[in-house]
Parts: C-alpha cells; sequence; structure tokens
C-alpha cells in the first residue's frame, strides 16, 4: 500500500511506548499498513506480556540509562 507518492510503509520502523489498548490499537493499525514494528516499552510486566505475544516483538520495561548519557545509538 502507497499512502504518498515514493512512500512505502514497509520501510518505517517503529516503536510503541505504551502497550495497553491504544498502544494495542496503534500497533495494529501501523501493522496493517505493513509498518516493520520493531518494539514496545511500558512499565507494566502484564502488558508487556500481552504485547509480545500479540505481535511477537521486544519489550522494554524502561530505556537504559546509558540512552541518556552516551552518544552512541541505543
Amino acid at each position: 500500500m502507497t499512502l504518498v507518492d515514493g512512500f512505502d510503509p514497509s520501510d518505517v520502523r517503529v516503536g510503541i511506548v505504551g502497550l495497553g489498548g491504544i498502544g494495542h490499537h496503534h500497533a495494529e493499525q501501523l501493522e496493517a499498513l505493513g509498518a516493520d514494528l520493531v518494539g514496545g516499552m511500558d512499565v507494566d510486566a502484564d502488558a508487556r506480556a500481552r504485547f509480545y505475544e500479540r505481535f511477537d516483538t521486544h519489550t522494554r520495561s524502561r530505556t537504559p540509562t546509558s540512552c541518556s548519557t552516551s552518544s552512541t545509538p541505543c
């Protein structure tokens, strides 16, 4: 599916922050467009487990501390 001339949604890599109901909805919509769902983040372990089961992608409970203090990509 092409939304804009020359734009391919499969070129987009997406991470979701907040893996509750709205996060699932956003992930489903992005997946339907062909975006590459690469991970999710939530403080709730149950929400992370449900997201992982549904989308088979990595989840985290927080960002690594080194991300805020380092110039290297996380």
